[in-house]
């Protein structure tokens, strides 16, 4: 469980879905983060995405994908016409 104070100043508890208890840590330190930058009017998209993906690298050792719109939609299209007739592709 992460206890903090968010941007209105209001005790919550949130869990963490961490079995870890140092993973556990590194996710609440950043919500914290998130809070803070939110109380301070600096959280924006890019400042949210980027506290999320060292959230995620520091826990699992993945990285946080981000695509174009059009990178995705070609990536979608490539997996339906592995699935798909070339009919239904074309249309």
């Amino acid at each position: 469980m992460c206890c903090y104070s968010t941007a209105t100043g209001q005790r919550t508890k949130k869990t963490t879905k961490q079995m870890n208890r140092t993973k556990a840590w590194e996710v609440c330190l950043g919500i914290e983060r998130a809070e803070q930058l939110a109380k301070t009017g600096g959280l924006t998209e890019r400042a949210a995405k980027k506290i999320l993906g060292e959230i995620l690298e520091r826990t699992t050792g993945e990285t946080l994908h981000s695509h174009k719109t059009a990178d995705w939609l070609d990536e979608w299209l490539e997996g339906k016409r592995q699935t798909q007739a070339k009919k239904t592709i074309d249309r």
